[in-house]
């Protein structure tokens, strides 16, 4: 009897699956060669124009292997939802973007350089069983960091993350020079490195970004060159530490990285952190893994350094991870 509970509960679900709400997505060879194995993403919002883009929006996905170009998979009531199902979301008109992620290494699957994505479309949503058709021929192009006489940008090429990553890797940032840098050629600069929190982003200071490329302010009344860190990573915030995740990000920082920076740029030695967030979290771990480097440090609201009185959570080890329950 139970046998036969199972299958009519299972040809049941089969045919509202059938019934429910379906984007129909493919890819173009132009924009990946294919075969594609992975997460494919669709965002939809009532407001914003470009739904990959934006946070908090309804999100849908789906894990394929070896989709061809020209194939089709199709979102339904049985992809991973947020924060309900396609046949139960409001209707109206919306708009809808789908997007391959290749995991090449960006925060933002919607804005990570080379994944294939569909140009923005409206869409009409009614009836819960309607179709709609989604071709990604677009792909997303790399930020362009573009430099001003001030505002220069550095990419250290890093052997020990290449080696972690089983891929080409570097350490990027913005360098920021003094007013008096070009007028004092012989002269040498003490070094503030400034770590954006989360969703920080080096290309703030590309001038085709911003209009904040003037030279770096002093540090009091001490001439110096700003670099700004931002962390990015596939997984959030690399907070410049060894970890198991993005590999050891904090040798790189300070064997490739650091004398690659003294190499092009006039360096004194002298160097000072500066961080908020998970920023203030990366100042803590560099100025107390490599004293040696730094003379100082100043974390504004760091992530918490350790699991003592952060608001009193209950941490539970477990394997692959941790509980966190605040009381």
């Amino acid at each position: 009897m139970k046998k036969y509970v199972t299958v009519l509960l299972l040809w049941m679900l089969s045919l509202l699956s059938a019934q429910a709400q379906q984007f129909r997505v493919s890819y173009t060879a132009a924009a990946y060669a294919g075969p594609f194995t992975g997460n494919v993403l669709l965002y939809l919002s009532q407001k914003n124009a470009q739904p990959k883009n934006q946070p908090g929006w309804p999100c849908y996905r789906l894990a394929v292997r070896n989709v061809q170009p020209g194939e089709i998979i199709v979102f339904s009531d049985s992809a991973l939802s947020f924060p309900t199902l396609l046949s139960r979301i409001g209707r109206g008109d919306y708009y809808v973007q789908a997007v391959w992620d290749l995991n090449l290494g960006g925060r933002i699957i919607g804005q990570s350089t080379g994944n294939p994505y569909s140009v923005a479309r409206r869409v009409s949503l009614q009836a819960p069983d309607e179709t709609f058709t989604l071709v990604c021929s677009q792909v997303v192009p790399a930020p362009v960091f573009v430099a001003t006489t001030f505002c220069k940008e550095i990419k250290a090429p890093s052997a020990l993350l290449s080696r972690f990553h089983r891929k080409p890797t570097s350490l990027d940032a913005a360098v920021i020079l003094p007013a008096d840098y070009y007028r004092h050629p012989q002269r040498r600069y003490p070094v503030l490195f400034t770590v954006g929190g989360f969703g920080g982003d080096y290309h703030h200071y590309s001038r085709s970004e911003s209009t904040d490329t003037l030279p770096a302010t002093p540090i009091d009344t001490i001439a110096c060159i700003r670099v700004y860190l931002d962390g990015a990573s596939s997984l959030g915030h690399t907070v410049y530490a060894n970890s198991a995740n993005n590999g050891p990000v904090g040798d790189a920082f300070t064997t490739e990285f650091l004398p690659l920076l003294d190499q092009q740029y006039r360096t004194n030695g002298g160097r000072v952190l500066r961080g908020h967030s998970s920023g203030g979290y990366t100042v803590v771990y560099l100025m107390t893994h490599y004293p040696k480097l730094f003379a100082g440090a100043n974390a504004s609201s760091p992530d918490p350094v350790d699991f003592h009185a952060s608001r009193k959570p209950i941490c539970t080890g477990m394997p692959g991870g941790w509980i966190f329950r605040t009381r």
